[in-house]
């Protein structure tokens, strides 16, 4: 818990949206209590929210410290001094000139999807990903469950602010490629599974072999893609 805190102020110090993060853990550690308690287990959520928020607090309260230290001089109250930067930075979330304009809801709330998709077409699988976070139950694994809250989290953020930009998507892009690559091999494990069924074993090493085949030329394919996208570029 204390590492979980101070990750996420740290990460709120690099770009303030990634303090969303703090967020994320608080929700899992919710959705886990409430879990716990339905299950008439003894658990409590109390003492862990206090560690995240304490160890949170200790890079955060440093750095608004040291921005009152700054500029005290320049602002009316210690308090806006201690928040000058987020202040200044906040507007920037409104900002009309970023504002998606031309398709309405669609383009607005599935701005930074349609984005990913636009990046890679593999991406598609955070879809399929949803399918498996249910049926599976990825949910009751408290790892997953976070990644889960961190990815709902940034996109509902990110999406409701007007301030659209195709890199935004860059703070919560690692979690989408966990999701794809995850749903990816769950879906070629599903297929195999389906053909081992079937009890013919040389089906089922004929199989095993275009799988292999496909993902080594889903890579190649990319890297290929990337690289002509480049060349053209300079």
């Amino acid at each position: 818990y204390f590492l979980c805190g101070v990750a996420a102020a740290i990460a709120m110090l690099f770009k303030f949206p990634g303090g969303l993060v703090l967020a994320a853990i608080a929700l899992t550690m919710a959705i886990h209590y409430l879990t716990e308690k339905f299950r008439k287990r003894n658990t409590s959520l109390t003492k862990p929210l206090l560690k995240v928020a304490a160890s949170f607090a200790i890079p955060a309260l440093t750095f608004l410290f040291l921005n009152w230290f700054s500029y005290r001089q320049y602002t009316t109250s210690y308090l806006a001094a201690a928040f000058r930067p987020f202040v200044l930075a906040s507007w920037h979330q409104f900002n009309p000139a970023k504002a998606v304009e031309g398709l309405g809801l669609v383009s607005n709330y599935a701005f930074y999807l349609i984005q990913a998709f636009r990046q890679h077409f593999a991406f598609a699988f955070a879809i399929v990903a949803a399918f498996f976070f249910w049926k599976n139950r990825w949910f009751a694994d408290s790892r997953k469950l976070l990644l889960g809250m961190a990815l709902a989290v940034f996109l509902i953020y990110f999406s409701y602010i007007p301030n659209k930009d195709e890199r935004f998507l860059l703070l919560f892009l690692p979690v989408i490629c966990i999701f794809a690559a995850a749903a990816f091999f769950e879906s070629v494990n599903y297929l195999l599974g389906f053909i081992a069924a079937s009890r013919s074993a040389a089906v089922y090493r004929l199989a095993c072999r275009f799988a292999l085949v496909a993902v080594f030329s889903l890579l190649l394919l990319s890297f290929a893609v990337a690289a002509f996208v480049d060349y053209h570029f300079y």
